[in-house]
């Protein structure tokens, strides 16, 4: 059991350190059912969301633009299906500067009950709704790092994210 366990965390850890300029930073919000790992890498950039919403994140899915190709195209959907979907598209010149958001209570496990992106040209609405428990993600002002993916955990609903910060020089 204990090599099954040491070679997973093995596994799950070396997919965040690939490149030395790269940061996690660790998610918000309650464990459940399913971890995912929305991570770019190359000539790949962050372009859109697609994020269902009512009272709280149901889900959140990335657009990515290849600028090798220039093609876009979604990766999976990490949340449940109910909300409203709410779509929210960046510019060629555009990067994510922060994800920031709020946390609440459901049935006893801490949700995302809201979010907003932040790029370095503007902020979109609320996404779902505020509650005392606000979270910040920001990546440097230097201009040179960007939001370039996310991490957490999701079943119905998305219980928890986190982001990685990249140097977004040569994308």
């Amino acid at each position: 059991m204990k090599i099954k366990i040491t070679f997973f965390l093995a596994l799950f850890f070396s997919s965040f350190f690939v490149q030395a300029e790269d940061y996690l930073q660790d998610h918000t919000g309650n464990k459940s059912a399913y971890t995912f790992i929305d991570r770019l890498n190359n000539n790949l950039r962050v372009c859109g969301f697609n994020i269902r919403s009512a009272s709280r994140i149901d889900a959140i899915q990335l657009k990515v633009c290849d600028s090798a190709t220039n093609t876009s195209s979604f990766l999976p959907r990490r949340g449940g299906s109910s909300g409203y979907l709410n779509s929210f598209n960046l510019d060629r010149d555009e990067y994510v500067t922060a994800i920031n958001g709020y946390i609440g209570k459901k049935d006893g496990d801490t949700r995302i009950f809201g979010l907003y992106i932040v790029t370095n040209k503007k902020t979109s609405p609320l996404y779902g709704s505020s509650t005392s428990s606000p979270f910040y993600y920001q990546a440097p002002t230097d201009g040179k790092h960007s939001i370039q993916g996310i991490v957490g955990w999701y079943k119905n609903e998305l219980d928890s994210i986190g982001v990685f910060i990249s140097d977004r020089t040569g994308i």
